[in-house]
């Protein structure tokens, strides 16, 4: 729930906006501490998990990432696509290819249920 909506949606969008900036220019340190804010704020907000996964991306540190992602999956409504397709890149980085395959064709099953493009996913 958006503890913010409705008039706090534009608010969320430039919490968003700053968040991917930060990431953007390589200050994942300060990103993270943004999509954190956004997370406290709309925990069902896919982009959040997409945002501070990213983050920990950047800085190597790819089992927080997988658990963000796998936590986004579940948090996000609707389920979210992106987090699951996120999570299997991760877990392919770590070296399980099974679990990535499984996760990678759930994503795509759950996208097409939802009628999203994963772009380079499939």
């Amino acid at each position: 729930m958006n503890k913010l909506a409705p008039d706090g949606s534009r608010a969320i969008e430039a919490i968003y906006a700053i968040g991917h900036t930060l990431l953007e220019q390589q200050r994942a340190i300060e990103a993270a501490k943004v999509f954190r804010v956004m997370l406290r704020l709309v925990p069902t907000d896919e982009r959040g998990w997409l945002g501070l996964g990213a983050c920990h991306e950047e800085l190597d540190d790819l089992e927080i990432a997988s658990e963000l992602y796998g936590t986004g999956w579940t948090v996000a409504q609707p389920p979210s696509a992106r987090c699951l397709s996120a999570l299997s890149r991760v877990v392919q980085l770590l070296g399980d290819t099974a679990t990535a395959n499984e996760y990678r064709l759930e994503s795509l099953a759950v996208a097409s249920d939802q009628g999203i493009d994963l772009g380079g996913a499939s």
